[in-house]
């Protein structure tokens, strides 16, 4: 289904971002394309803090601020990470559906 990609082209390195509704396969594609690419997968939701987990499970929205803070954490775990070579990355968490001003 896919071919592997010549990554010599790249100076640094490539990050995947997979985005989408809860439900619509980004982790199951995700998983499949890091295989065939073989470099690792990273699911968001694995690192989202326990207590943002559970107020969004409360159906309670984030503060900007809580977002904030979780993406910037994120990236830097990313940064770190892709520093070794290239990845993919699934989430759906976004400022624009979870966040209250």
């Amino acid at each position: 289904m896919f071919s592997k990609p010549d990554f010599s082209v790249f100076t640094n390195y490539m990050i995947i971002s997979l985005r989408g509704l809860p439900g619509a396969g980004k982790s199951t594609i995700g998983k499949l394309l890091a295989g065939k690419l073989g470099c690792p997968f990273y699911e968001m939701d694995d690192y989202i803090p326990t207590d943002l987990k559970e107020k969004i499970k409360a159906g309670n929205l984030l503060t900007e601020t809580e977002v904030t803070l979780f993406f910037s954490d994120f990236i830097a775990v990313l940064r770190q990470r892709s520093a070794k070579g290239n990845l993919v990355v699934s989430g759906c968490f976004s400022k624009k559906t979870c966040c209250k001003p």
